[in-house]
C-alpha cells in the first residue's frame, strides 16, 4: 500500500494538503502532450487542509464553485496572486485526465458522450489517484480575488511549461475546455491572505529540465516558481494538435492558429 498522507516532518512553511491513503497510484510517463486537468481541491484556507476524493464530476470540499455571469475581462484587474508549486512533498489526489482520451465517431450504446468523447470513461479515469505536486494559489492582496475563464466553462485555465534544449519555455500540456455559447462560467473567489489549491501531474521521463505553471484567468496570465523535473522531450511535439481539433470538428484551417493560441493560454 502506498501512503501519501501528510507526514510529521515539516520541510516547508506553506500549509500542507493532506490526502487520504491510496492503494494504487499512477505515475505518469507519457510520450505525448496531455490535456491539462488540474482539479480544484481546496478553497480558502490558511492552515493544513484535508482534501477529499473527487466524486463524479464535482469535488466535495465544503465550498461550492458558483456558476455566474462572467465579468468582462477588461474589467478584471490582475490580482496579486502567487502561484506556488510546493516540492516539499509529493502526493496523490484524483481528478486528473492522465492520458489522452480516445475520440470515437459514435459513442457505444448507453454511453454518455459529447462530440465523440465518452465521459463515463473520463469520470472513471478521474477517480484514480495520480502522483502529483501540490499547487497553492495565494491571494497576497487585501481584497478578494476572482478567478474565472472568458473562453471556457472552467474556473481557470492552467498548463505546465518546460525548458527545451534551446532554452525556450514551451508548453507540455494544453487547455481544451467546453467553449460556451453563453456568457457563463465557473468562477471562485479567494479571500484576502488565503490559499486555494490545485495540483499538477508529476511527470516522469528521461529528460531533465525546469518546469513551471502558467495560469490564465480573465485574460490575465500568472506564472509559478520554477522547479526541477523530468519529462519526455516528445511532450513538446504539437503535431497531433491539428488532428485532435479536426476530430472534434474544429477543422477550419483559418481558425487553427487562433485555436492553438487559446489552448496554450496565449
Amino acid at each position: 500500500m502506498l501512503s501519501f498522507a501528510c507526514c510529521s516532518k515539516r520541510e516547508s512553511h506553506l500549509p500542507r494538503l493532506i490526502v487520504p491513503k491510496a492503494d494504487t497510484v499512477v505515475h505518469v510517463n507519457t510520450k505525448k502532450m496531455l490535456e491539462s486537468s488540474a482539479p480544484i481541491i481546496a478553497l480558502n484556507f490558511i492552515k493544513d487542509t484535508t482534501i477529499l476524493r473527487y466524486k463524479g464530476n464535482e469535488h466535495i470540499f465544503g465550498t461550492t464553485v458558483k456558476l455566474r455571469q462572467v465579468i468582462p475581462h477588461e474589467d478584471v484587474p490582475k490580482y496579486d496572486i502567487k502561484v506556488i508549486i510546493d516540492t516539499a512533498y509529493a502526493f496523490a489526489p484524483n481528478g486528473f485526465i492522465y492520458k489522452n482520451v480516445r475520440f470515437e465517431k459514435t459513442n457505444p450504446a448507453g454511453k454518455i458522450g459529447f462530440d465523440g468523447v465518452d465521459f463515463e470513461s473520463v469520470f472513471g479515469m478521474m477517480s484514480v489517484h495520480v502522483d502529483a505536486w501540490p499547487v497553492l494559489l495565494y491571494n497576497n492582496s487585501n481584497s478578494e480575488a476572482i478567478l474565472g475563464s472568458d473562453t471556457t466553462l472552467d474556473a481557470y485555465e492552467m498548463i505546465q511549461e518546460a525548458l527545451d534544449t534551446d532554452g525556450q519555455w514551451k508548453p507540455i500540456e494544453f487547455s481544451f475546455g467546453m467553449f460556451p455559447c453563453c456568457t457563463c462560467s465557473d468562477e471562485f473567489i479567494i479571500a484576502p491572505k488565503h490559499y486555494s489549491a490545485t495540483a499538477i501531474i508529476k511527470y516522469h521521463g528521461d529528460f531533465k529540465t525546469k518546469i513551471r505553471v502558467k495560469l490564465r484567468s480573465h485574460q490575465n496570465v500568472y506564472y509559478s516558481n520554477v522547479i526541477s523535473g523530468t519529462i519526455n522531450r516528445s511532450q513538446f511535439n504539437q503535431d497531433f494538435i491539428r488532428s485532435f481539433l479536426m476530430d472534434r470538428r474544429k477543422d477550419d484551417p483559418a481558425f487553427f492558429e487562433d485555436y492553438k493560441k487559446i489552448m496554450f493560454l496565449k
